[in-house]
């Protein structure tokens, strides 16, 4: 789901599908089509039946032993590889076969999709507006292999990467949307479908921006393909075959041993001067943690001289965060800890802020598929609904700034349950923050890299320029290092960042592994794992 539904009024394309002459596509590419038509991107979809076949890959015994036993062991409703044989329905125009490429011609289609098991021609990119739509799976060295999220599992690579290229006519092909996200470990077959549910929201969010921008400017924005030297990986023999599989049970029953040893986030401060873009963290003091209990996502506020903290109260018993406040002290602990705000659904991410001579907050409230706002009636622990900024939508760690006039907000969503929450940031704009309708970016999802793109605190700006960190979560270590973005293009049309800087464990950071961050004028806070 695409949160925030404003896909009314854009253009409305016709799509012609490729696929095989089973006449069959994958679940995920099902929904993919299916997305693009509910949204209203196009009407229906015409199938061409395409009769010749991709070559077929022998497969070695163990290897084929290995994925049957994967499809058996790990056996479940998210499977994405899931076929579905194509029929005349609702959301299909016509089934026409492929080989006559007059049939193909005569429908002027605005792009052609080819399907993941049907065999890819360049050719079909003439026949269609837009040219030829196609996922490809795999970053860097795995890139197009065709053991697509296997050597990622097995080389135990923190991330899997997916692409959608577009191929037109003798055009340079061109990467319209990258995303890497975090691999599954220990399966292939949940990796797949992991990857391949991210990448069947792709197409509905590129023909929106397509849409919004006009073939010129969205085709300039984004990059030619630029795939890796090397050649792609290529199927174990036998004996590899056996030692990976070893192996990667191996890593798995280590993994369990060792589950219970993992170390929590607590919050660390300090009221020494801290700057952003040459960060010392030597003087940061940690707040102590009672059992079964983590703290994360700190934010801070001021309120006659004093600074309160709000954070994330997780407790490991009931499984569900509330937001709570302390006060830190230089000499002591603090005396209490209040909770401000408890619901029966999981609550975190407490983004608080001052406007108006009043105190804000939106917490997370992604579990109940809403983003909320409360107003402080009496500081610090009594705060009272006002609205829902946005309804229906799941987003997480809801991040606000006023800029040229206009309230932004960032937040990452999750498209399916089976998909990482770490590597799809969208952004919302409006001019009134109590009355305004929120608009989605056309650029959505405006950052698509697990490196750099799930909120890690406020916007900050600093000699004229605007800086967003991020989580930095392509590590099996969830919230491992924070990426600082730098934002130099904010338009309501455009969107541009890059990252300047980098907090990371063993180089610039004296923590496991650190999430968040933020600051007043007097304190700077941080949670991690010390």
């Amino acid at each position: 789901m695409i949160p925030g539904k404003n896909f009314l009024m854009l253009r409305t394309f016709s799509i012609g599908v490729i696929v095989d002459k089973r006449c069959s596509l994958q679940a995920w590419e099902v929904a993919m089509l299916q997305d693009c038509v509910k949204k209203g991107l196009a009407k229906k979809i015409t199938v061409f039946v395409q009769k010749q076949r991709n070559p077929l890959q022998k497969k070695n015994f163990l290897f084929w032993l290995f994925h049957r036993f994967e499809n058996s062991w790990f056996a479940n409703d998210a499977d994405a590889a899931n076929k579905t044989i194509l029929r005349m329905n609702g959301w299909i125009n016509a089934l026409i076969e492929a080989d006559d490429p007059l049939a193909v011609a005569d429908q002027h289609l605005d792009i052609i999709y080819t399907a993941t098991d049907a065999y890819f021609d360049e050719q079909f990119s003439q026949y269609s507006t837009y040219g030829l739509w196609k996922v490809v799976f795999g970053e860097k060295k795995y890139f197009a292999s065709n053991l697509r999220t296997f050597w990622e599992v097995m080389q135990h690579s923190p991330v899997t990467g997916s692409n959608l290229i577009v191929y037109r006519n003798e055009a340079t092909p061109v990467n319209v949307y990258s995303c890497s996200t975090a691999t599954v470990p220990y399966s292939v077959k949940n990796n797949f479908s992991s990857i391949a549910w991210k990448s069947s929201s792709f197409l509905a969010y590129r023909l929106n921006e397509l849409s919004e921008a006009g073939e010129e400017a969205f085709f300039n924005r984004h990059e030619q393909l630029q795939p890796p030297d090397q050649k792609p990986l290529k199927q174990p023999g036998n004996f590899q075959m056996l030692f990976l599989f070893v192996r990667n049970i191996f890593r798995y029953f280590l993994y369990k041993l060792n589950e219970h040893k993992k170390k929590r986030f607590t919050i660390g401060f300090t009221t020494e001067n801290f700057d952003f873009l040459q960060p010392d963290f030597t003087s940061f003091k940690k707040v102590e943690l009672p059992p079964h209990t983590f703290y994360a996502d700190p934010f801070v506020l001021e309120n006659n001289h004093r600074s309160f903290v709000f954070f994330e109260n997780y407790n490991e018993q009931t499984g569900k965060g509330v937001i709570s406040v302390l006060e830190p002290s230089n000499t002591h602990q603090p005396a209490s800890i209040k909770t401000v705000l408890e619901r029966p659904y999981h609550l975190s991410y407490p983004f608080v802020f001052e406007w108006n001579g009043n105190y804000w907050m939106i917490p997370e409230t992604a579990s109940a598929k809403n983003v909320q706002l409360y107003h402080c009636v009496s500081f610090p622990d009594q705060w009272e609904f006002v609205k829902e900024l946005l309804s229906d939508c799941s987003l997480i760690d809801a991040t606000v700034f006023y800029y040229q006039n206009k309230w932004w907000m960032f937040g990452v969503t999750q498209h399916h349950p089976a998909c990482s929450t770490n590597d799809q940031l969208l952004l919302y704009f409006t001019d009134d923050l109590l009355t305004g309708k929120w608009q989605q970016h056309p650029q959505n999802p405006v950052a698509t890299d697990i490196a750099n793109c799930r909120p890690a605190g406020k916007v900050f700006e600093q000699n004229g320029k605007l800086y967003r960190p991020a989580q930095n979560n392509a590590s099996f270590q969830y919230g491992y290092a924070i990426c600082i973005n730098e934002i130099y293009v904010l338009t309501e049309t455009m969107y541009c960042e890059r990252p300047v800087l980098e907090y990371q464990p063993a180089v610039n950071v004296p923590y496991k592994a650190i999430h968040t961050i933020n600051q007043n004028e007097k304190m700077t806070v941080v949670d991690a794992i010390v």
